[in-house]
């Protein structure tokens, strides 16, 4: 298990970016028009086609609207880590310098414990 977390906000913004993309095209009008029924020459044909056309779009509507919310939810993280990032630098820059460390204890005065029944053992 990794010990830190590294988030590329930009890599996110270029996912963003992608899905709206995949949003824009499949969200045109023109992606599949029953129109084309008209051109395949033979009555039944041309109504299967135009079946399939109305299922398309109805299905097509449903992940434009899907993908609308995967590119919303992609980009507010993107934001709030960046935002964390921003704070989290602000809080470091103005935090006073560390003290001192203090005088360290004996391996003795480690092996007492305030808890009852926990100790530290061994050596350091």
């Amino acid at each position: 298990m990794a010990d830190r977390l590294s988030i590329d906000i930009d890599q996110l913004e270029r996912l963003r970016l992608k899905l709206s993309q995949v949003t824009n095209l499949l969200g045109g009008d023109d992606i599949f028009s029953p129109n084309i029924a008209d051109h395949v020459g033979h009555d039944r044909l041309a109504q299967r086609v135009r079946d399939f056309s109305t299922s398309w779009n109805y299905r097509r509507r449903e992940l434009v609207a899907r993908l609308d919310r995967v590119e919303d939810a992609v980009g507010k993280v993107g934001t709030s880590f960046g935002s964390v990032e921003t704070e989290l630098t602000k809080a470091i820059a103005q935090a006073p310098p560390a003290a001192a460390p203090q005088a360290s204890k004996t391996n003795s005065d480690r092996s007492e414990s305030r808890l009852p029944g926990v100790g530290i053992g061994g050596s350091w």
